[in-house]
């Protein structure tokens, strides 16, 4: 028997030009990221019932990051329902001086136009909370994170919310320390095909589902309306439920 409520995939990668059947058959609602102004040009004007496309500039893309145009990038914010992926990563990409600008720019639109915020932090987390503090969000979503005990405290003291993978599952670190209030749930696909055994496509978030399921006994049903209510929380802070697609306003009515 399938849930009041679909699956919600709040960090994955997909093509600007996946034919909207092929959304629409994943039967979840997903947060898709992109991780360029042109491929968000690429997929601004469609108008899927449970996508919601993201306005990004990956840090690890040095022509994105050494091109960016904070007024090309502004222009494109009126019409994003939401932001990612954004954020800073040691590992990859331009130097960390051009990362950090670039994101302390993207983070000064949103203090005045809040959204949801998907934030890349590989080798970074430090420099994220700080830019964080400085910026501070009403969207912030930690995608992927990694950081130490003590960094995550210092993220949960700010308010930022969480978007855990199955990757959390093979090799925990968080889970324990986030309060359930403030996780999502994530695959970054097509990246975490390796942990996920059925995550063949977006929205695969079965695994991380079971694991929080145990870490708050909850059955699937709990996890799932937890999960939404996070997210009905997240967008009332950010004034942005307007900004959703169809899909995805008309299932917050089930929370």
């Amino acid at each position: 028997m399938s849930l009041p409520l679909p699956p919600l995939d709040a960090h994955a990668h997909v093509a600007p030009n996946v034919p909207a059947a092929d959304l629409a058959s994943l039967e979840a609602a997903v947060f898709a990221m992109t991780p360029s102004l042109s491929e968000w040009e690429q997929a601004a004007g469609r108008t899927d019932e449970l996508t919601a496309w993201g306005l990004g500039c990956h840090p690890a893309v040095s022509d994105e990051v050494e091109g960016f145009s904070p007024t090309a990038f502004s222009e494109a914010l009126d019409s994003a329902a939401l932001v990612g992926e954004v954020g800073i990563d040691a590992r990859r990409g331009t130097a960390i001086a051009t990362q950090k600008d670039v994101f302390s720019q993207v983070l000064e639109m949103l203090v005045e136009r809040p959204r949801l915020v998907s934030i890349h932090s590989i080798g970074a987390s430090s420099k994220v909370l700080d830019a964080l503090e400085r910026h501070p969000q009403s969207g912030a979503i930690l995608h992927w994170w990694r950081g130490s005990i003590s960094e995550t405290d210092r993220a949960v003291e700010m308010g930022c919310f969480f978007s855990l993978n199955a990757a959390e599952v093979r090799r925990p670190k968080v889970i324990d320390r986030i309060p359930p209030e403030r996780v999502l749930t994530e695959t970054d696909f097509p990246h975490t095909r390796r942990h996920e055994p059925t995550g063949g496509q977006p929205g695969v978030v079965e695994t991380i589902e079971h694991a929080l399921g145990q870490a708050w006994t909850l059955d699937e049903w709990g996890v799932r309306r937890r999960i939404w209510s996070n997210l009905a929380a997240l967008l009332e802070r950010t004034g942005s439920t307007p900004w959703m697609p169809p899909g995805i306003r008309k299932a917050l009515l089930v929370v």
